[in-house]
């Protein structure tokens, strides 16, 4: 029996997130997680990962692990901007994806925000039209794109389109 769960990432959780996540110098995950940013940087061992400012975020009350079989593939996020949560997410093995895990999780995540916050009248989503995997989660998860921006971001050669998505509540 496979178990997936979302829990608050802990110090003994990081060594094995450095791995899967921040030890590789262009890892595939960041194809996907606004890669036009030129915003990662690889971490050369876990200790100087644990210390960092990234890492203090990643353990903080914003951010949940996503754990499949007690291992940690993933994580969640949330973010307060613009007087509204923005949520996301990313699994860090390109074999995990494409397997439901990530609508499970994101799923999960948005039940936990709903339950700290049940006045929230809606979530959003913020993803570039690159990402089709995301696009198709987002929707699959009863999210309505409200906000195009287009050519908003440049990639490889290509322009890329900024898609908000939300979710409301009633």
């Amino acid at each position: 029996m496979t178990l997936l769960n979302l829990k608050r990432i802990k110090v003994e959780d990081m060594t094995q997130l450095w791995r899967i996540g921040f030890s590789e110098v262009s890892p595939e995950w960041k194809q996907w997680d606004a890669p036009f940013l030129n915003d990662y940087h690889p971490y050369p061992n876990e200790k100087s990962f644990i210390n960092s400012n990234l890492a203090a975020r990643i353990m903080s009350d914003s951010v949940r692990g996503i754990f499949f079989n007690d291992q940690i593939i993933g994580n969640v996020t949330r973010l307060w901007q613009d007087k509204e949560w923005q949520i996301g997410i990313v699994i860090y093995n390109p074999e995990l994806r494409n397997q439901g895990l990530g609508q499970l999780a994101l799923s999960m995540w948005i039940e936990a925000i709903y339950l700290d916050y049940p006045n929230l009248k809606h979530l959003s989503l913020i993803t570039w039209s690159g990402n089709i995997g995301m696009i198709k989660t987002a929707e699959s998860l009863g999210f309505q794109l409200v906000e195009k921006m287009p050519s908003l971001y440049h990639f490889q050669g290509k322009e890329y389109d900024q898609l908000k998505y939300q979710k409301d509540f009633n």
